[in-house]
């Protein structure tokens, strides 16, 4: 199997044009992959963040105050 990808290629040489899109491809891929974790985890993340400011919170109440009685 080796020796038919050397014959399709015998050099050891890459050439430029595509050195240039296996780049590009690479660039364009990662780019893809930003944009999915940018409106996937981290639009989840914000939402949940922006949220949690919005609602009020409880205040935490103690042991002596759950109950209704103060010692």
């Amino acid at each position: 199997m080796e020796d038919l990808f050397k014959k399709l290629n015998p050099t050891d040489q890459v050439p430029d044009d595509l050195k240039k899109e296996l780049i590009s491809s690479l660039d364009n891929l990662t780019l893809f992959a930003d944009i999915v974790d940018l409106f996937t985890a981290k639009a989840i993340e914000s939402k949940t963040t922006f949220l949690d400011l919005a609602t009020p919170q409880k205040e935490v109440l103690s042991n002596d105050e759950d109950d209704g009685q103060k010692k």
